[in-house]
């Protein structure tokens, strides 16, 4: 095989860089004849359409002239007349004619012989153009044949020179191993003569331990025997293993193979879910965008309820009120209502159920708690202190809820009941004049103060002093109401020995900002803020008149009522187990004696009755002047109709669905009074089955 040197490779690039220029050259003259030739023909091509036009003008000419010289004629026969001056002037025009009409063909046969002449040197340059495009082409053809022999060539001979290069390396490597290998013979050689002269001079010197070498000799060529058997059960071991290798390769080759189907699947169902996710986007945008238009809806129709309750405080919205159980055998006959879709200044409820009672004879009223309905009687409040405990402890919320039920019964019996669906078997005429009495003593009731929780926000322990600092939520005096109000019971000068004989009411601001009450006055400061303080002294049974008489009537009906107040808010916080260093009865005792000291000083002050009293006074007595009750704050006029499909706006819904009827449902209850001890107790249980409503 020829090995190819730098310079015939360096000659071969070369050439080929020289037929690659030619072959450019070649490329760009036959382009430049090409256009050339295009260029003539054109030329050629316009001379003959310019002939052409012009002898086709001429023709045009000498008809006319023809036909000009027809109708002279013509005209000279039809009347009989010749002129020769007419026929020499025709005969002229038709010679001046004939003349033009010559020259003109023979510039048109000069002009066609131009064009033929033109055209056959177009079409000699032509051809000369296409055999001089031939000629190059081949000299192209031979160029690019010689080209890619060339590099052909070229490849053979970088693969010859690669080949020889590996060759040559190999080669190179292999004699520096081989002169590696013959040193290494060498030295081993040298070493091993002088080591043999040594042994020679030492086995001369040492014959006698021959025997000696050979044994031992011997020793350790059973241990080399030994170690090559070790070194060949090595080498089985490690075949296994090998095989093992191989297997769990082959094994690991086919869970990743099957890795990949599981892969291939995984990125289908990817882009599966992908599109998926992309239409769930699309919708979630959609979604959104309805979501800003319901928020716009839901704030607009929230501002205009808003506005409504800011202009009527009292009014009062339900969806629908229906009886769900009548009792008319028992000692205390009751029926229960449902009142559904409630709202009332701010409050909103799904549904809550009230029971109005016959209680020896005298109606009354109560909320349905945890199923057991917890009425009183207006007319026993004078004379029954469970009566007025269940009336004192109804909240604030749960008032605002019977107050709406008496409302919602009030615009009933002013429309005379009319739309309401009534159970099978219920005696209107037995139950209306009590609900007629009900309502009207229901509007007796003095304005109470109420509150639905109450919270030991901080206990404060100074050496000399301390507090309770309690906050109410809901509170409520009639028609004007708190979401909180917070109330401090404090302590002064306490005794080491003992506790305070000085009880202090303070009234700091709502949340360090809001004045509790208009006529409410910075009287005193405190690390905690400012404060309106009312004093008492328990030794002496007086309070500070000078800050009392300060307040306005209004305010002060709200400070009496929190002071007497004090001491069920503080048994409610123990019951609650609220923690606090003192015993609970402590405190309750130290508000109970502020409290008696309202009473000493009741003429002086000129204080109003406590509620308990105002309310025994309305149970014995009839009020000359009725209290605006809450009742009457939240009644609606009177509706126009009532329907059991639904109502209008401001309009009552009566009840929806009709009840079962009970069978043991009498059309009137017997006096408490008639009725003996032997009733069995089946018929009371059968009296009291809850009234389903319908679909």
């Amino acid at each position: 095989m020829k090995i190819i040197g730098k310079a015939e490779q360096k000659k071969i690039d070369l050439q080929i860089a020289n037929l690659q220029h030619k072959v450019a050259e070649l490329e760009k003259q036959l382009s430049a004849s090409q256009a050339s030739q295009q260029k003539i023909e054109a030329t050629a091509k316009q001379a003959q359409v310019d002939a052409k036009a012009q002898l086709e003008a001429k023709a045009n000419e000498l008809a006319a002239a023809n036909k000009a010289l027809a109708d002279a004629k013509a005209q000279a026969a039809a009347h009989g007349q010749s002129s020769s001056q007419a026929q020499e002037s025709v005969q002229a025009q038709l010679d001046n004619k004939t003349k033009e009409l010559s020259a003109a063909q023979a510039a048109a046969a000069k002009a066609k012989q131009d064009g033929d002449a033109a055209l056959a040197a177009a079409n000699k340059a032509l051809a000369d153009a296409k055999a001089q495009l031939d000629a190059k082409t081949k000299e192209l053809a031979a160029a690019q044949a010689a080209l890619v022999t060339a590099n052909k060539a070229l490849a053979d001979a970088k693969a010859q020179l690669e080949a020889k290069t590996k060759e040559l390396s190999y080669a190179q490597a292999a004699a520096a191993k081989a002169k590696q290998n013959s040193d290494a013979i060498l030295s081993a050689t040298k070493a091993q003569l002088e080591t043999k002269s040594q042994d020679f001079e030492a086995r001369n010197k040492e014959l006698t331990t021959a025997k000696e070498f050979s044994v031992k000799f011997k020793q350790e060529r059973d241990l080399a025997n030994t170690a090559f058997a070790e070194a060949k059960v090595k080498i089985e071991t490690q075949s296994k293993e090998l095989t093992a290798l191989k297997a769990e390769r082959d094994k690991q080759a086919k869970l990743a193979q099957q890795t990949e189907a599981k892969y291939q699947d995984s990125a289908q169902e990817n882009e599966l879910l992908l599109l998926q996710l992309m239409q769930a986007q699309e919708e979630l945008v959609e979604y959104y965008e309805q979501k800003g238009e319901f928020e716009k809806l839901y704030l607009a129709y929230k501002t205009r309820w808003e506005r409504l309750e800011k202009r009527l405080p009292s009014y009062l919205d339900f969806g629908a009120i229906e009886i769900i159980d009548v009792d008319g055998v028992s000692d205390v006959p009751s029926i229960t209502w449902q009142v559904k879709d409630f709202a009332q200044a701010g409050v909103a409820l799904s549904e809550f159920s009230f029971v109005t009672v016959l209680h020896d004879g005298h109606p009354g009223i109560g909320l349905v708690k945890d199923g057991q309905p917890h009425a009183f009687v207006p007319k026993l409040l004078g004379t029954n202190k469970d009566q007025v405990a269940t009336f004192l402890g109804l909240g604030t919320t749960e008032f605002k809820q019977l107050t709406a039920a008496v409302s919602i019964l009030d615009q009933l019996e002013a429309g005379q009941w009319k739309g309401f669906e009534f159970p099978a078997q219920f005696d209107l005429s037995f139950w209306r004049p009590s609900i007629q009495t009900l309502l009207a003593q229901l509007k007796q009731l003095p304005a109470l103060l109420r509150y639905d929780e109450v919270r030991l926000k901080r206990e404060l322990i100074n050496p000399d002093y301390e507090h309770l600092w309690l906050e109410f939520r809901g509170l409520s005096l009639g028609a004007a109401q708190w979401k909180k109000f917070e109330i401090r019971l404090g302590a002064a000068l306490v005794q080491h020995d003992g506790f305070s004989h000085y009880p202090k009411f303070e009234i700091p601001l709502i949340d360090g900002k809001t004045k509790p009450f208009d006529s409410w006055y910075a009287e005193s400061q405190d690390d905690s803020g400012a404060k309106l303080e009312l004093r008492f002294a328990l030794d002496k049974n007086v309070l500070d008149v000078a800050v009392w008489a300060k307040l306005a009537d209004a305010d002060k009906a709200l400070l009496l009522r929190l002071i007497y107040a004090m001491p069920d808010a503080l048994k409610r916080l123990e019951k609650q187990k609220a923690a606090i260093h003192r015993p609970w009865a402590t405190w309750i005792d130290f508000a109970t004696d502020a409290v008696k000291v309202l009473e000493v000083n009741k003429a002086a002050a000129k204080l109003p009755a406590p509620e308990t009293a105002q309310i025994e006074a309305t149970g014995k007595t009839k009020a000359t002047k009725a209290l605006p009750a809450p009742a009457e704050q939240a009644k609606l006029p009177a509706p126009a109709k009532l329907t059991s499909t639904g109502a209008k706006a401001g309009k009552v819904i009566s009840i929806t669905a009709k009840p079962v009827a009970k069978k043991a449902a009498k059309p009137a209850a017997k006096p408490a009074a008639a009725k003996t001890a032997a009733q069995p107790v089946a018929a009371k249980s059968a009296a009291k089955t809850p009234r389903k409503a319908k679909a």
